[in-house]
């Protein structure tokens, strides 16, 4: 894991608890996508650094 992908990792967890204070189905959701979406730009970065040191 290389620094780029140790940052969008970490921005998964706002996403992750912003979601649960959440009272709608639909803003969980759509908080939940983005956590996703930061995790798996994560794997991306990991599996193919765009960075390295």
């Amino acid at each position: 894991m290389n620094a780029w992908s140790e940052y969008l990792g970490g921005h998964a967890l706002i996403p992750d608890r912003v979601s649960k204070t959440m009272t709608t189905t639909e803003t969980i959701k759509e908080f939940a996508d983005i956590a996703v979406s930061f995790r798996h730009d994560a794997d991306v970065e990991d599996a193919n650094p765009t960075y390295k040191h």
